[in-house]
């Protein structure tokens, strides 16, 4: 018997209606910090790049987008440890190139942080781990319609620029009809270059 033959298919948590797992499009963020003194925070300014790089067209958007990004970084000096910090993350996407059936992309996309390091780095199993809340407002100017989506990560510093991750993902009152993520789940690994 082949491995799987007769099985029932692996689970995939939070929702039956799940119906396509895979890969994503690709996305590369590049980020400038500027001289701006205003309200006693980091301003960066930059753009995302997506690439169309996704197993099934259900995971991706099947074009190349682009989103210029202005992004607010703010520590909280109030939280008893270091590293915790507020970041505000807006962007405005539009399509540079995209199949003809897809529909043209025209979007603002909030990317709101609380980082909160709940241990100090060091290398035992529990020291490094952090929750980084995140909140996405979203408005499609394309079809008129807002959404939002929260996720609570918690991930833990493996050494100075490279964590791993989980984030479940919620959205709040979901439209499935305009695509709103009712449930998503994300495991991920982060570098970060000097």
């Amino acid at each position: 018997v082949p491995p799987g033959a007769g099985q029932p298919p692996i689970p995939i948590p939070g929702s039956s209606s799940c119906d396509r797992t895979g890969l994503g499009d690709m996305n590369l963020r590049f980020m400038y910090r500027t001289d701006w003194d205003a309200l006693r925070g980091d301003w960066l300014i930059g753009t995302q790049i997506d690439f169309p790089t996704a197993s099934d067209e259900k995971l991706g958007n099947e074009s190349l987008n682009l989103g210029p990004l202005m992004t607010y970084v703010k520590d909280l000096e109030a939280y008893p440890a270091p590293g915790a910090f507020v970041a505000l993350m807006n962007f405005y996407f539009f399509d540079a190139f995209k199949d003809d059936d897809r529909d043209d992309t025209s979007r603002y996309v909030g990317r709101w942080f609380v980082m909160l390091p709940l241990s100090k780095p060091g290398p035992g199993l529990f020291d490094g781990i952090y929750a980084l809340q995140e909140f996405q407002p979203f408005y499609d100017f394309e079809n008129d319609h807002f959404s939002f989506w929260a996720g609570p990560e918690v991930g833990k510093m493996l050494a100075p620029g490279n964590i791993v991750y989980i984030k479940p993902g919620f959205g709040v009152d979901p439209d499935a009809a305009n695509g709103d993520r009712e449930f998503t789940f994300e495991i991920g690994w982060r570098y970060f270059l000097d």
